[in-house]
């Protein structure tokens, strides 16, 4: 393998790797901190649109670590968008300006640039997930999870409404029906149930997971480019709402994230993440 991207001051958020004709992008358990960090996702989108354009490339492999998306680590995202957003109002006095809303969405952009890349984008993630960021991997065209994944929709807890664009992803998987009844009731969904619901597509034993996950990716090195970038373009006709969806979730983010900086859900997580 030969790296294709990233620095050793990125290792933390992310690497990318060149096996072949597959792009291994690797998210670190750190990977949420750059969305507070608008340098730094920039650096991040600029590597990975990169890697989804590079002649070498025939496949991109989206592969989280263990405590990528966890709940500690999500737990802990969310307090430092609550802290952010707190300050921020103290120094304007005014409504939150959220730095994962400044300038564009960054969910959003991120989104846009995996159905954008004209190849298969692969996810797989595996452990105890936050299921908001369900809403990356359904964009991506394929999703493959341990089976030991546990999908977690903590959103009334959390006083968060679904993101990362898992409203509008989710209906098109499974319809508006269902989605609606896994957005709206807290709810745990596992590898078995992850499958029948058709939001992942292969579950693989958990025990060299990562090995497993890249020679399954491998598969998709070997369709046609023009075929999948054209496959792609289709496809994304079913996605035209997704700007629209977007500009209403950052507002319902930015207000979330202003009860966050009032105290109540913040603290929750707080007391909630106190080692016992």
């Amino acid at each position: 393998m030969s790296a294709a991207g990233g620095s050793p001051n990125h290792e933390r958020y992310w690497s990318i790797e060149q096996a072949g004709p597959l792009a291994i992008v690797r998210l670190g358990g750190d990977f949420l901190d750059l969305a507070v960090d608008l340098p730094m996702f920039g650096d991040w989108l600029d590597a990975f649109e990169r890697a989804g354009t590079s002649p070498d490339s025939r496949a991109l492999l989206l592969l989280a670590s263990r405590d990528c998306f966890s709940l500690e680590r999500c737990d802990r995202f969310w307090r430092e968008i609550a802290e952010q957003a707190a300050d921020g109002k103290r120094r304007r006095g005014t409504s939150t300006e959220l730095t994962v809303a400044r300038e564009e969405y960054g969910a959003m952009r991120m989104v846009r640039l995996v159905r954008r890349i004209p190849k298969p984008v692969v996810a797989a993630a595996q452990g105890e997930i936050e299921f908001p960021f369900m809403g990356l991997a359904l964009a991506c065209d394929s999703r493959i999870i341990s089976d030991d994944t546990v999908f977690h929709n903590r959103c009334h807890e959390l006083g968060m409404p679904p993101a990362i664009g898992l409203g509008c992803m989710l209906p098109h998987y499974v319809g508006l029906g269902r989605a609606t009844d896994l957005l709206m009731r807290p709810s745990e969904i596992d590898g078995t149930r992850a499958l029948e619901l058709g939001i992942v597509d292969e579950v693989l034993p958990a025990e060299d997971f990562e090995e497993a996950a890249i020679d399954a990716a491998r598969l998709w090195t070997r369709l046609s480019p023009g075929v999948a970038a054209a496959t792609k373009r289709l496809l994304n006709v079913h996605l035209a709402d997704l700007d629209e969806h977007f500009r209403v979730e950052m507002r319902e983010v930015e207000t979330a994230a202003a009860r966050f900086a009032a105290g109540t859900p913040s603290e929750r997580i707080a007391q909630r993440s106190q080692p016992k």
